[in-house]
């Protein structure tokens, strides 16, 4: 536009030619009726420019002059802004934004107000009647208040730490239909560890506080727990070191994820639900990497929980309790898939000399062997169709085999060449409740509660003859470990 806004010298040309014709005109650059013509034309010249400028301050993407009364009419500042815009083209920018919102009621419309915000959020629908949308605070990129624990100002029952986002309860409660609620919840985040070694730890912040358990899956970790501030299942999937976490699209409420296993593209997490009164057990499987997850049909219908899950070379193998008394004469269930969707239901796992509690607190297979560990130590040589009590193993939490080797952690270390004879390595100050790793580098990690603090990290060198006590992160109680072949990953709960 500016290019044909005539200049001062166009408007003196301009005026010239106007004049009456005859030779009393002194025309002449330097003469005063040139002068006196060029007075009149720069201002000439200036108005003409000006209304160049209100044709700009019309349209707010090129306003400047007239920024604050856009701003004013259009009631910006937006009172949501935790930052208030400052660079003319970031006035600009949310100018045009107010004026061109057109607003919505769908889930799209409400992920797109937290995304340009910076926001990392998704959308789940729990009930017919209400929408969940998630903001991971933790990793997005629009900021959010922390408030600290401070003797003097905080009360009994505070959070040391907490979270908070009025931006976005901001946003989210200006653009919510007449006829709609919202109602904002904080979830305590959780930690993780990651180690190349198991020697030096680094510590992640995670979107969950009550991990179970986790599992390396092709080229990410997963991990699953359960939430206690909405008394429901979780899961979430992170980067190939640990350090970004992402929820999973779960709405799996009254629930809870305790093991987790995974074979090519199917992952297979078990536990148990709160299902007509009663604790019932508890399948889902995703087959995109942990990101979604769809329940699955319990073959044994009075099941109260399924504590375990290996992958096998045929699929997938898991043992549980049923809603029966548990003691040692209760056989623990056993229930087996190829493909992680469709369960079948097993002989149950039972010790008619009584000499053994049948639970099982974990499986790990090995071909067609599979071990299981509890309070005995469980073998299978046929892929998990039957098993035989084989040791009495005290109290086992978690099995692998190393490569060469059973391993198997609790309040104890102990091996075994073929899951029969086994010998007792290390007796451990408090208990173990995770086993990752190969022959040359064990990690376990569990927790000591007659200690403060809690948490005991152990590797091994040696194929578990000999543990070494390690300074990782002792504030959390240490549910399981997982091993990609280059990063070991530690999860469990915030006490």
């Amino acid at each position: 536009m500016a290019a044909l806004t005539p200049t001062e010298a166009a408007y003196v040309r301009q005026l010239k030619a106007l004049l009456p014709g005859g030779v009393l005109w002194n025309l002449e650059p330097d003469s005063i009726l040139t002068a006196l013509v060029s007075a009149v034309a720069g201002e000439l010249a200036r108005v003409d420019a000006r209304s160049d400028d209100l044709v700009n301050e019309e349209d707010p993407r090129t306003a400047v002059e007239t920024l604050s009364d856009w701003e004013r009419v259009l009631g910006l500042p937006d009172a949501c802004l935790t930052v208030i815009p400052s660079s003319t083209a970031d006035r600009q920018a949310a100018i045009v934004r107010r004026l061109t919102a057109r607003g919505g009621q769908s889930a799209a419309y409400f992920l797109g107000l937290a995304a340009a915000r910076g926001f990392i959020a998704t959308v789940d629908e729990p009930t017919t009647h209400a929408w969940r949308l998630t903001s991971d605070l933790l990793h997005s990129s629009s900021a959010c208040e922390v408030t600290y624990f401070r003797a003097s100002v905080a009360r009994a029952g505070d959070r040391v730490v907490s979270r908070a986002s009025p931006e976005l309860e901001c946003v989210i409660g200006h653009a919510q239909p007449a006829h709609a609620n919202a109602i904002f919840r904080y979830l305590a985040a959780g930690r993780a560890i990651a180690s190349p070694t198991g020697a030096a730890w680094l510590t992640w912040d995670v979107p969950h506080k009550g991990y179970a358990a986790a599992v390396w899956c092709v080229d990410h970790f997963i991990g699953v727990g359960y939430d206690d501030e909405n008394d429901a299942a979780i899961a979430a999937t992170s980067t190939a070191d640990g350090s970004l976490w992402t929820r999973a699209l779960t709405s799996f409420p009254l629930a809870a994820f305790s093991a987790l296993a995974t074979s090519g593209p199917v992952t297979v997490a078990v536990g148990a639900k709160w299902a007509s009164g009663a604790e019932r057990g508890f399948i889902a499987s995703s087959s995109d990497g942990g990101a979604t997850w769809i329940e699955r049909t319990d073959p044994a219908s009075n099941s109260g929980a399924y504590t375990a899950v290996v992958a096998t070379s045929s699929g997938f193998v898991a043992t549980g309790y049923s809603n029966a008394a548990q003691d040692p004469s209760t056989p623990t269930l056993v229930i087996a898939s190829t493909d992680g969707a469709t369960w079948t239901q097993r002989a149950s796992l039972a010790d008619p000399s009584k000499t053994f509690d049948t639970h099982v607190n974990a499986l790990a297979a090995n071909g067609a062997t599979v071990v299981g560990i509890g309070d005995a130590a469980w073998v299978s040589t046929d892929g998990g169709v039957t098993f035989a009590p084989r040791y009495a193993a005290g109290t086992g939490q978690a099995v692998l085999w190393d490569g060469s080797q059973w391993v198997a952690v609790g309040n104890r270390v102990v091996t075994s060449p073929d899951g029969n004879t086994w010998t007792t390595r290390f007796d451990v100050p408090g208990a173990l409740s995770a086993l990752a790793g190969n022959h040359a580098n064990l990690v376990a990690a569990g927790a000591d509660s007659s200690a403060t603090p809690q948490g005991l990290v152990y590797t091994s060198s040696d194929g578990g003859l000999t543990w070494t006590q390690r300074g990782a992160p002792s504030d959390l109680v240490y549910n399981a470990l997982a091993w990609s072949g280059a990063i070991y990953l530690g999860v469990g709960a915030v006490p």
